[in-house]
């Protein structure tokens, strides 16, 4: 599934969650089935986007707070990062090299 429906997922639920509301009061609230709306949850569907908007209403947000990248995938995304760099550390080469290229990103929008 494309990474865009996996976060849209994790974002209905994490908000669902946050808002300590049970997957069948925010499937009746939206006027969809519960197994649309678990099926969505668990990625196993891509939601159409009006299915988006009845469901970011029920849950009182805009839409576009759909779109946005949940706290988990954030948390993953830096924890990725950190490893990462921490791996590349090891390799002064290639530090020196990213160095570099942030600087002469930096003199391109100056």
């Amino acid at each position: 599934m494309p990474d865009l429906c996996k976060d849209i997922a994790l974002r209905i639920r994490e908000e669902r969650k946050k808002q300590h509301i049970s997957i069948e009061r925010l499937a009746e609230k939206a006027g969809i089935s519960v197994a649309q709306l678990g099926n969505i949850e668990r990625e196993k569907s891509n939601p159409h986007i009006l299915t988006l908007n009845q469901i970011a209403k029920a849950l009182n947000i805009p839409i576009t707070d759909l779109f946005l990248k949940s706290s988990t995938i954030i948390e993953y995304d830096r924890q990725k990062f950190i490893k990462k760099f921490t791996e590349l550390s090891k390799k002064p080469e290639i530090i020196k090299q990213f160095v570099k290229n942030l600087v002469e990103l930096e003199n391109l929008f100056q």
